[in-house]
């Protein structure tokens, strides 16, 4: 029993440990965000359609979309940033 109590309580510890091991932007990212940056992501599509990178950027929005919806919210905002970095003229694709 006491081996099993130990096992239990290092278990707990080791996951204690690994979540204040996380970058605090990883654990940031809510659906909130991700709504966010869809709206931001948005917009800089409406105002750009004339752009160049407009297609790829478009793929981006959708796939930070499905990546929110599945609930990857990282992943997701990282993809509207893309899109936004994309349809950026000041930056260097």
């Amino acid at each position: 029993m006491y081996k099993l109590k130990s096992a239990v309580f290092s278990g707990l510890a080791g996951v204690c440990l690994a979540l204040a091991a996380m970058p605090a932007n990883a654990a940031q990212e809510t659906h909130s965000s991700c709504l966010d940056a869809a709206r931001q992501a948005k917009a800089a599509l409406d105002a750009s359609g004339q752009s160049p990178n407009y297609d790829a950027a478009l793929k981006e929005w959708r796939s930070g979309n499905e990546f929110c919806n599945a609930g990857y919210y990282r992943q997701g905002v990282a993809h509207y940033e893309q899109a936004e970095k994309l349809l950026d003229p000041a930056s260097k694709s």
